[in-house]
């Protein structure tokens, strides 16, 4: 059971998402300005392509197995992914993405098909799409 009132929720809710899309901002620029120090990097190392970023990637899934026995296809709901350059001893993470298909209306008798479907839409993914 949610504490406060409906309006206090809303509220919270707006100013989370002002919140979000000003750490998006944050971080793509953060990201873009470590991408430029590992080219710098490339350059005072006469990289044959300074360019060239080499890359580590790990995965994740919030489920411990990929499949499930009586639904069709991933049993996880959200994946998040990493990218990590090898090229510096800083080990820079350079990109990011999180993938998830949570929505507050799923799960309450409403048929939705997310993303986009309706106003407020949490998942970033349809619920049949694979994580990838």
């Amino acid at each position: 059971m949610p504490v406060g009132n409906t309006r206090a929720r809303s509220g919270v809710q707006t100013l989370s998402n002002q919140v979000s899309a000003k750490m998006r901002r944050l971080n793509t620029v953060n990201m873009r300005e470590k991408i430029e120090a590992v080219k710098f990097f490339n350059v005072t190392v006469e990289a044959v392509n300074p360019n060239i970023i080499n890359v580590a990637v790990d995965g994740r899934y919030n489920s411990i197995t990929i499949g499930h026995s009586k639904m069709l296809g991933q049993a996880a709901l959200q994946a998040i992914g990493i990218a990590c350059e090898t090229n510096t001893k800083h080990k820079y993470i350079l990109s990011a993405v999180m993938q998830h298909k949570l929505c507050w209306l799923r799960g309450k008798g409403v048929t939705v098909n997310c993303p986009g479907g309706h106003e407020g839409c949490t998942a970033s993914l349809p619920v049949y799409a694979p994580l990838s």
